[in-house]
């Protein structure tokens, strides 16, 4: 915070250097008492209490204030642990690293971990992505039926690496697999359904307790995963040591994603190769993980 000074060129080189910061009140400069803010520039700061420069009293002469946002909460960020009732807990560990939880609160309460927020990087309406703490370790995107693979209506084919990595579209997808039922001319020989234990986006849309708010990722949040991967699998493997059950993002697995790349394949998504495999049969079995937004701040 910078209070009852005078200042000229070096406020600029402050006041840049301060950019892109998080503080509690001004979000850049906080004045008091008098404070002079002159010939400086304040952006791109978020803050609790004001829009860049905040205070009691002071004077602004000769400033450009632009891009600084107002947060009334704390953001969330990768490696914040979702609990079951949509609190959102930054994770703090004792002396000898075994995590802790807040009051009322256990290990059976953790549902997910943050591992993406805000694309645009402002905050404002704190989306955020959380991948679930559990994944089923072999599943098929869809299986084969009677002798053909489904081509989901209306799910857009992309038929290279780069084409599919631009998709971001792993709730709405995940939504056209699920809602798919008409096999007939896939010489299914009948009535056929997608089960939890047979098709990938099932499985993830039907995750937790309530159907429909879980999904499975597209190739390009996948990716944002593989991005964050050391600090998600940290939390995970705190996790994984106070209930086994909880099980890290697999360094060396292929997931599947809800990038459909042909009426015979979709894209999976190797987490030991940083990219797209190519020419994968929807009936091959890959791991399966799901991920959910929040729209909330801590």
């Amino acid at each position: 915070m910078l209070k009852n000074t005078f200042f000229t060129f070096l406020l600029l080189a402050l006041s840049i250097f301060v950019s892109a910061q998080t503080e509690s009140e001004g979000g850049g400069v906080y004045l008091k008492n008098g404070g002079k803010l002159m010939n400086s520039i304040i952006t791109q700061n978020y803050a609790i209490k004001g829009f860049g420069v905040s205070g009691t009293s002071g004077e602004i002469l000769n400033s450009n204030i632009n891009n600084n946002l107002y947060l009334n909460k704390e953001i969330v960020v990768p490696g914040d642990i979702l609990m079951n009732d949509g609190t959102v807990y930054t994770p703090q560990y004792d002396k000898n690293g075994k995590l802790l939880f807040p009051t009322g609160y256990t290990i059976i309460d953790v549902v997910g971990v943050c591992f993406w927020t805000n694309e645009s990087n402002d905050f404002v309406n704190a989306n955020s992505l959380v991948i679930a703490i559990t994944e089923n370790t072999s599943i098929q995107w869809t299986p084969t039926i009677g002798y053909q693979q489904p081509d989901i209506p209306n799910l857009t084919n992309y038929d290279t690496p780069a084409a599919a990595i631009s998709d971001k579209e792993g709730f709405a997808n995940t939504a056209k697999i699920v809602g798919h039922t008409d096999f007939t001319g896939n010489g299914a020989g009948g009535t056929f359904s997608l089960t939890n234990t047979n098709c990938a986006a099932k499985y993830c849309y039907n995750y937790g307790t309530v159907a429909g708010v879980w999904f499975l990722p597209s190739l390009n949040q996948l990716v944002e995963i593989y991005r964050t991967l050391s600090i998600v699998n940290f939390v995970l493997n705190k996790l994984h040591a106070l209930q086994p059950s909880i099980v890290p993002i697999s360094e060396l697995g292929e997931y599947w994603s809800s990038s459909e790349r042909a009426s015979y394949g979709a894209w999976p998504f190797s987490f030991s190769a940083g990219g797209p495999t190519q020419n994968t049969s929807k009936s091959d079995n890959k791991k399966a993980r799901a991920i959910k937004v929040i729209n909330k701040t801590k």
